[in-house]
């Protein structure tokens, strides 16, 4: 009997997806039948259908499954499904998470233990790995940017497209490949492309994408030249450590743009009909939003207005070139009034009407101050409205925000300090920069120990936004202090205190 596998993903970003196509890869190549879905284009009785089952998700929120794989989960759940229903399965699984959440993996988790609930033998343990990816609390805003036309303009030229590039063309991916040539989700769903080359390049294919090693798998087939042939086909290696290597050295690390590689490459011609399953499509960026009056958030208002905090991301990279956030480039080259497509989505921390009357402490360094802003604005609309038992009291409120400078990164200065003048918010600022001993955000949270150690006992939730990397696990290990000096507790309690406090949704992280 023929092997079959089928590698089944979750993904929010793109990275679970892509280590799911190198799976598949792989497993082509082991002569293994596979077929490649998102875990929401799948049914619980499938999972029995191949020789083995191979499921890669990453965590998103606070401890949420990525959107196209909550469907799947809602349908494990299911009561109408038998206890054994999955006992001819055979499956592993690999999880994508951030290790600065409290919740890291959770989603892996969860869904793991439920295919073994139903009776699915594991084929060999779980694995998991780290990485960091943007999410925000409260309301979210998606933006979706566009190419740059000098950029689709050169793309166009270097792949001899120019001729039909404003030709009107009818574009339809062959879904019934999809188990022969493993595709990315497409960009534009399953309904055909109708419209240009150029507006198929600016709107919805992004050229400026640090290309992943899948994409040297498929366009090495349209490489003229040995040489460079050979170079692509080292890059898409994944069994091999040393082109391994190569891979991060020539793309990851100086992070290349896909433009850029094609300008190097330039024997490589692909036809434009299989643009649609190389290019990786445009991903909406994610937002916080630093305002908090929803009646202003409904699309369908005209007096709909929200406010961001965008940090414009440039930098130099290793080989001496400037770099630009796709998302970020695009929004400072707006004009006022000009229109972008947008969406609004619900985020992860789902405040409450009873998490706004309580007492909060908010902790947020460089644009982190941008959901916790929306908090502090939640309240007091909270404190406006007729029907509120308890109106939220902004003494009882405690932000702790911290960048490098005063002067140039005090986001939102003037309204924080008139918060804490007049309405009895308390303040705590750390600059790193200002002064010849670097202070941080962790530091303020142990010099004012004794304040949040007051407002944890009267069950204060914590909010703690901003840049992931060392800063969350500094905060805890800074709280879990307080915990123990003020509270007369041993470390283990504190770090269990906190623990619980995770548990019962009084202290929640998003970190990007």
């Amino acid at each position: 009997m023929a092997h079959s596998a089928v590698v089944a993903y979750g993904s929010e970003t793109g990275n679970a997806e892509e280590l799911a196509v190198q799976l598949s890869q792989l497993t082509r190549r082991l002569r293994i039948w596979t077929t490649i879905k998102p875990l929401n284009a799948l049914t619980p009785y499938q999972l029995s259908s191949a020789s083995v089952v191979l499921v890669v998700i990453s965590t998103t929120g606070q401890g949420d499954l990525p959107r196209n794989a909550q469907l799947f989960f809602k349908k494990l759940r299911s009561k109408k499904l038998a206890s054994n229903c999955l006992e001819k399965c055979v499956f592993t699984s690999f999880g994508l998470g951030d290790s600065s959440y409290p919740q890291f993996n959770w989603a892996h988790r969860k869904l793991g233990n439920r295919i073994e609930q139903l009776g699915a033998q594991r084929l060999i343990e779980a694995g998991e790995g780290d990485e960091q990816h943007p999410e925000g609390p409260g309301d979210i805003l998606e933006i979706y940017p566009k190419n740059f036309p000098e950029d689709v303009q050169d793309f166009i030229d270097l792949q001899g497209y120019t001729s039909i590039a404003h030709t009107p063309l009818d574009l339809q991916y062959d879904w019934e490949q999809f188990d022969s040539n493993p595709p990315r989700e497409h960009p534009l769903g399953r309904a055909p492309f109708h419209g240009t080359l150029f507006g198929l390049l600016t709107n919805h294919l992004d050229i400026m994408a640090v290309p992943r090693r899948s994409f040297f798998a498929l366009i090495y087939h349209f490489a003229s030249d040995p040489d460079q042939k050979e170079r692509l086909l080292e890059f898409a290696r994944p069994e091999d450590p040393e082109f391994l290597e190569d891979y991060f050295d020539y793309a990851t690390r100086p992070r290349r743009s896909i433009l850029e590689v094609l300008q190097e490459f330039t024997s490589v011609k692909i036809p434009y009909q299989h643009l649609l399953g190389i290019l990786p499509p445009i991903k909406p960026r994610q937002f916080s939003i630093a305002s908090a009056d929803l009646t202003k958030h409904d699309p369908t208002s005209p007096n709909c207005a929200v406010t961001l905090l965008v940090a414009i991301v440039k930098y130099r990279t290793v080989i001496k070139r400037i770099r630009w956030g796709v998302c970020s480039r695009y929004l400072s080259a707006l004009a006022p009034t000009q229109k972008l497509r947008v969406s609004l989505i619900a985020g992860a921390m789902r405040l409450s009407d009873a998490d706004l009357q309580a007492p909060s402490i908010l902790i947020g360094p460089g644009t982190g101050v941008a959901p916790l802003r929306s908090v502090i604005q939640g309240k007091e609309l909270l404190r406006r409205r007729a029907d509120t038992p308890q109106p939220p009291d902004l003494a009882d409120t405690f932000l702790l925000f911290g960048n490098r400078n005063a002067a140039a990164d005090f986001f939102f200065a003037d309204e924080m300090r008139a918060r804490a003048g007049g309405q009895g918010m308390r303040l705590a600022t750390a600059f790193s920069r200002d002064q010849r001993e670097k202070v941080y955000i962790q530091d303020r949270v142990r010099e004012h120990g004794k304040a949040v150690w007051e407002l944890l006992r009267e069950g204060a939730r914590i909010y703690l936004c901003g840049s992931s990397g060392k800063m969350p696990e500094a905060v805890r290990r800074a709280l879990e202090a307080v915990i123990a000096a003020e509270g007369g507790m041993g470390v283990e309690e504190a770090e269990e205190t906190l623990r619980g406090m995770i548990k019962a949704g009084r202290f929640r992280q998003e970190t990007w």
